[in-house]
């Protein structure tokens, strides 16, 4: 994939260099084929197949709607004559437990509350009531999200530690990758992409002195804490050697040679924005979900780790203009620093699915999560890793 895309070929003069680009071309291009083929494997997209389990963790106890009922009166006294009528999981999460919740009856209430509860073996292993103030500062500055309400750290009352937020209109459209789903109708796109360039660009600018006393760690050494992401990430990836890691190797040198573009004047960023992290109304974002992502870092990383997203709404050069005119730092945006954190991104999500495609092939995990990630996502994101990394090398002035 690397040097097709632009259809030019590097090192030109260089018989060695040339031979050894097109010995990575012509591999390259055999990983990707063998993936596509995997991904035709209809059979581990059934529910019913063989090896097949549920994603997440372990099974959480259903909840009693009686038993939420009597919660929510004890905890808002004011809602003596609450009702709950309805107590539903909502499928999709694979890191923390989402449930809807009825109710009747009730005076400064909504009809609607959302439970966002912790999951036993869940994929993040950061707890939701952690969440609950980073969502209260949001908020405050213009963020859209549901209403934090109330935070319980105990597990003893419903059998699981939780927050309550407000219900919310609107819909989760996509995937992370947004040409999976339903989509954003394109005539909703350059909207939504306009709103999302704000909303961005307050969180961004929102001073960290007010994230005192939260779980963010406000003194990073951005170098330092970049740096052992990229070699914890290469590590892990010379761990094992199937499937091949050609990408990786080009990535991870480049960054090395690059790793002064490390350094940046930090802040919160949601660090997991996408279609499937957004509730949409209409042509407008209604709600940015799901934080416990939510981290000290470039906001470069942000930008950087959704160009893709950017790229299928509107045109990139606009959504930075909106953005930057909206507050959000101009560091953010410069080319540089983008390449840099896009290419930092893709290597650790590509190394990520890489090691889910050897759990599945080796036959470690097979399950549905380990099949769609190790295939699917894997053949997705070493896409998005060769457009990343060829954009980087053709940088003026840094090191190929």
């Amino acid at each position: 994939m690397i040097g097709k895309i632009n259809g030019s070929a590097p090192y030109l003069g260089n018989a060695a260099a040339e031979a050894a680009w097109t010995l990575i071309q012509a591999t390259e291009a055999k990983e990707i084929d063998t993936l596509k083929r995997r991904r035709d494997l209809a059979a581990w997209a059934r529910s019913d197949a063989p090896g097949v389990t549920a994603p997440g963790g372990a099974a959480m106890a259903p909840l009693d709607g009686a038993a939420v009922q009597d919660y929510l009166r004890r905890v808002f006294p004011a809602e003596g004559d609450l009702t709950v009528t309805d107590v539903h999981l909502i499928r999709g999460g694979r890191s923390k437990e989402t449930v809807m919740i009825g109710l009747t009856g009730t005076g400064s209430l909504p009809d609607r509350l959302v439970m966002r509860g912790d999951v036993v073996g869940g994929l993040v292993p950061s707890r939701v009531v952690d969440e609950f103030p980073l969502l209260q500062i949001a908020q405050r500055h213009g963020i859209p999200l549901p209403t934090p309400l109330h935070a319980e750290p105990a597990t003893d009352a419903l059998g699981r530690s939780f927050i309550l937020v407000h219900g919310v209109s609107g819909r989760s459209l996509g995937d992370y990758f947004p040409e999976v789903g339903e989509g954003v109708p394109p005539s909703h796109r350059q909207k939504i992409g306009l709103e999302l360039a704000g909303i961005l660009a307050r969180l961004h600018a929102i001073p960290l002195s007010e994230f005192e006393g939260t779980r963010l760690d406000l003194s990073v050494d951005l170098r330092a804490l970049v740096t052992d992401a990229i070699e914890s990430t290469y590590a892990q990836a010379r761990s094992f050697a199937d499937p091949p890691r050609i990408l990786i190797e080009l990535a991870y040198r480049w960054l090395k040679d690059n790793i002064d573009l490390a350094d940046d004047r930090p802040c919160v960023i949601h660090c997991n924005v996408g279609l499937h992290n957004m509730l949409i109304d209409g042509d407008r974002i209604s709600a940015l979900l799901d934080w416990e992502l939510a981290c000290v870092a470039s906001p470069a990383r942000e930008i950087a780790k959704i160009l893709h997203l950017i790229d299928y709404l509107m045109l990139r050069q606009e959504f930075y203009a909106v953005y930057v005119a909206a507050g959000g730092p101009a560091n953010a945006v410069q080319p540089e620093r983008v390449a840099f954190y896009a290419v930092m991104n893709s290597l650790i999500t590509n190394q990520r699915v890489r090691y889910g495609s050897h759990l599945f092939y080796f036959g470690a995990q097979r399950n549905m999560v380990t099949a769609n990630v190790g295939y699917d996502y894997f053949l997705r994101n070493s896409m998005l890793l060769s457009k990343a990394v060829e954009d980087a090398q053709a940088l003026p002035g840094r090191a190929a």
